[in-house]
């Protein structure tokens, strides 16, 4: 059974994506960015192979974002596969990975290029 994490009435399948939850909706009261939405699409990257992309952000100029968000587990190199793969396949989207600062105290983007 997998950890959740409740933020109000959305429910999270992490803490850390809680956490990141919180950011986007400061986010979205500032004006930075015009939406977002957790898990919202399902993408097809191979054969019997798919990836969910954890959020969905659309920012001020209408770009989409599709964000990965990770601390560590085990399976992280293949997690990281899928979403080079999917990156890789979905040129419509950008494609970003965040994890927290060593410090816990900020978010690291990290862009696939």
């Amino acid at each position: 059974m997998r950890a959740t994490a409740r933020l109000g009435e959305k429910e999270y399948r992490s803490k850390l994506e809680a956490q990141y939850a919180l950011s986007l909706e400061s986010f979205l009261q500032s004006g930075l960015i015009k939406s977002w939405r957790y898990e919202p699409i399902t993408l097809k990257i191979a054969t019997g192979s798919r990836y969910t992309p954890d959020f969905m952000v659309i920012d001020s100029t209408g770009a989409i974002e599709l964000v990965e968000v990770k601390g560590w587990h085990r399976n992280i190199d293949a997690s990281r596969e899928k979403w080079k793969a999917a990156a890789a396949l979905n040129h419509w989207a950008r494609f970003t990975w965040a994890t927290r600062s060593k410090d816990g105290g900020s978010w690291v983007h990290e862009h696939y290029d």
